[in-house]
């Protein structure tokens, strides 16, 4: 999975056409899970947040994990009010998952800043 969304990421940052991208599941029950936290996994979100295209996770269902810092990395969040439950673990967890939550938010806030203050030069 690290490997196609890295593939993905390279695909997004080559189009200069691309405006918008959507990240949606076809499993209405699991959105994304996994181990979070991978040196991989968050090369991939840093790109995924860095992306000239606006992301956008359309939840439905788990986020759990990588779910969570996936979805975080995004630059837009829209989860389903009935079945989308985004687990924030670093809420029970001390230490490492909380650290790499924060870095994945702060690179997704200055990718929306960049994106921000260039749109309008």
């Amino acid at each position: 999975m690290i490997a196609e969304l890295a593939e993905l990421a390279v695909l997004i940052e080559a189009d200069p056409d691309l405006n918008v991208v959507v990240f949606d599941s076809a499993d209405p029950r699991v959105y994304l899970a996994g181990p979070a936290g991978w040196p991989a996994w968050l090369a991939v979100l840093a790109r995924i947040a860095r992306a000239p295209a606006v992301s956008i996770a359309s939840v439905r269902g788990r986020a759990d994990g990588a779910g969570r810092e996936f979805v975080h990395a995004c630059d837009l969040r829209f989860t389903a009010h009935e079945t989308a439950a985004v687990e924030d673990v670093a809420a029970r967890l001390a230490g490492a998952d909380r650290e790499v939550l924060r870095r994945v938010k702060a690179c997704a806030r200055r990718a929306a800043w960049r994106r921000d203050f260039f749109a309008d030069s």
